[in-house]
């Protein structure tokens, strides 16, 4: 390779460009998109003893806050693939209108928003303020 040769350079960058190219019309970064039945699944797979008796699916799909017997978890799009976060902790939470906002303080996941009906919104900020006991 000559550095003083143009020709040396286009080749390599014109490879990276079309293989930014095929990606994007690939579908490039495509998030999946949650529903009750994705998140369910995800539950079962990744908590098996959780029972699941409300879910709160974010209106954008990104994100599903499940109830159950022994608590909450939340099921997030993380690109192309579903994960799920138990809520060990209560998390701060904020209430803007129907914006939910649970600041969990997970090392990986943070902070998750939903956006529901407002009244949706405020029954489950609720029932997520009584985890303080």
């Amino acid at each position: 390779m000559n550095p003083t040769d143009p020709l040396s350079f286009a080749i390599p960058l014109g490879g990276i460009a079309l293989v930014l190219l095929a990606v994007f019309v690939a579908g490039g970064r495509r998030a999946l998109r949650l529903d009750e039945a994705i998140a369910r699944r995800r539950l079962a797979e990744d908590l098996p003893g959780f029972m699941p008796q409300a879910l709160l699916v974010d209106q954008d799909g990104d994100t599903v806050l499940a109830r159950g017997p022994d608590g909450f978890a939340v099921v997030f799009s993380a690109g192309a693939r579903a994960a799920v976060r138990r809520i060990a902790a209560p998390p701060a939470l904020q209430v803007e209108g129907g914006r939910l906002t649970l600041d969990t303080g997970d090392f990986t996941h943070p902070r998750f928003v939903l956006t529901a009906e407002p009244a949706a919104a405020a029954d489950w900020a609720r029932a997520l303020g009584a985890l303080h006991g």
